[in-house]
């Protein structure tokens, strides 16, 4: 299970990175896309089950923190039905539950992550309930949460990769927060490239 967090671990990365850097909305951005999402479900299950063997609950939270949104980030753009399925609202429970325990810890780091996956759940839940009061969404909206999580779960395996890595480095919350920190700032600015500026293209 080690060997395969590692692997799908590096190989996440670096397909994580490829998608950011690369052109969107292609055929290759898609094929690197689906492979970042299969290996960052095996990097969040193998977290899973590391954390419970080695009774590691830190772990286990993060590892929940990245699966949810990496699920979010991929069904955006994979189904976009007018219907709520009962995986999404299992996982959505999950990630709430799994939000409120980071919070009462009150462990910095998992403060930080935890509020991220409340404000999350939150925009999730409104969409849920336009979906279940049949009113449409803006594709614009799916686009936006599709960037969000991809982006948020690469900041997920990117902080684990780095906290591994440099642990040398003193205080231990640089580390953890160094890639939420940089690329928060890159995410909206591609949230807002791709949907408020189309949009205003779009509307000329």
């Amino acid at each position: 299970m080690l060997i395969i967090h590692i692997v799908t671990g590096y190989i996440a990365l670096l397909s994580g990175g490829l998608v950011m850097i690369l052109t969107k909305g292609n055929e290759r951005h898609r094929i690197i896309g689906r492979v970042f999402f299969y290996c960052m479900i095996g990097v969040s299950i193998t977290s899973v089950f590391l954390s419970i063997s080695k009774a590691l609950p830190f772990l286990l939270q993060i590892g929940i923190f990245v699966f949810y949104q990496t699920y979010g980030g991929f069904s955006s753009v994979k189904d976009k039905t007018l219907g709520i399925k009962i995986p999404d609202l299992i996982i959505l429970l999950i990630a709430l539950i799994n939000g409120l325990f980071m919070i009462i810890s009150l462990n910095l780091i998992l403060l930080i992550f935890g509020g991220i996956t409340m404000l999350l759940v939150f925009i999730d839940v409104r969409i849920y309930y336009r979906l279940y009061r049949k009113i449409s969404i803006d594709k614009k909206a799916w686009l936006s949460r599709h960037i969000g999580m991809m982006i948020g779960s690469y900041i997920g395996t990117l902080t684990a990769f780095l906290v591994v890595n440099f642990s040398f480095i003193k205080p231990n919350w640089i580390v953890w927060l160094a890639p939420t920190i940089l690329l928060v700032p890159l995410m909206r600015y591609w949230i807002w490239k791709n949907t408020i500026i189309k949009n205003q293209k779009e509307a000329i």
